[in-house]
C-alpha cells in the first residue's frame, strides 16, 4: 500500500483531464481509508495500551490520524473556496513506513538522526563564515560593477550571502571570472582560494566526517549489542 501510494501521488500533472484527476484522487482516498482500517483493527486486537507501546505502531498511528484530520479538514472547507491543497503533502509522511520493512534505510536514517545536533553545531560555524567573507565581499567587490555582468555580485548584503553560499558549495568559476574582469586577478584570486578553502573543502569534509563518525557509532553499538546476546560458552 505504502508503494501503492507512492504511484498515486505520481500520477497528477499539469493539463490533466477532470477524470484522470477524479481517478487519482479517488485512489488516494482509498488508500486512506484501507490505513484507516488497518490501525481500527489493530487497536481492536491489541488495545490502545500495547497499540500505543509499540513505537511502529506509533508511527502508524500518528501518520494515519492526521490522513484523518486531513479528510475533516477537506470536507469542511471544501465549499468554502479555500485552497487546500497543500493538505496533501501529509501523505508524504506515508513513505516513512517504508522505514519498518527496510532494516538498511531504517539504519541510515536514525544515524543521520544522531548526528544532528554536531551538524547543527557546523551549519552555525558555516554560517559565520559565510558571514564573514560576505562582509568581506562586499568590502572588495561591492559597487565595482560586477554586479552588471553576473547575478553573483556582492554589492549588498543578501545577495552577498548567496553569492558566499555558492562559493561554499563549488560554484565559484562564474563569479570568480567576473570579479577577476572587473578588479583584477590578484584581488580575485585572494578572496576567492581562501574562501573555496574554508567553505568547500573544509566545511564539506567536516560534515562528511561526522555523517561516517555517527554511522561508524552506530555500527560499534550494534556489534556490542550481539555479542551480549551470544551466550557464554
Amino acid at each position: 500500500l505504502v508503494v501503492l501510494n507512492l504511484g498515486v501521488m505520481c500520477m497528477p500533472y499539469v493539463g490533466q483531464p477532470e477524470w484522470w484527476a477524479t481517478l487519482t484522487e479517488q485512489l488516494g482516498d482509498g488508500i486512506t481509508y484501507l490505513f484507516i482500517v488497518e490501525m481500527g483493527l489493530k487497536l481492536l486486537g491489541m488495545g490502545c495500551r500495547d497499540y500505543w507501546a509499540d513505537k511502529w505502531n506509533r508511527l502508524d498511528g500518528t501518520i494515519v490520524s492526521l490522513s484523518i484530520v486531513e479528510i475533516a479538514i477537506t470536507l469542511l472547507l471544501a465549499d468554502t473556496g479555500v485552497n487546500i491543497s497543500f493538505l496533501r503533502m501529509l501523505r508524504l509522511l506515508r513513505l516513512l513506513r517504508l522505514l519498518r520493512a527496510w532494516p538498511g534505510l531504517y539504519h541510515v536514517v536514525m544515524s543521520f538522526v544522531g548526528a544532528v545536533p554536531q551538524i547543527c553545531n557546523l551549519f552555525v560555524l558555516m554560517f559565520l563564515l559565510m558571514f564573514i567573507f560576505a562582509l568581506l565581499g562586499m568590502q572588495t567587490f561591492g559597487g565595482t560593477g560586477v554586479s552588471d555582468d553576473s547575478r553573483w555580485h556582492f554589492d549588498y548584503f543578501y545577495n552577498a550571502m548567496l553569492t558566499v553560499f555558492g562559493l561554499f558549495t563549488g560554484a565559484w568559476v562564474d563569479a570568480f571570472q567576473v570579479c577577476a574582469d572587473v578588479v583584477g586577478v590578484g584581488l580575485s584570486v585572494a578572496y576567492f582560494v581562501p574562501c573555496l578553502i574554508i567553505g568547500f573543502f573544509i566545511i564539506l569534509n567536516l560534515f562528511v566526517a561526522i555523517l561516517l563518525e555517527a554511522f561508524a557509532e552506530d555500527e560499534e553499538e550494534e556489534a556490542e549489542a550481539e555479542e551480549a546476546e551470544e551466550p557464554a560458552p
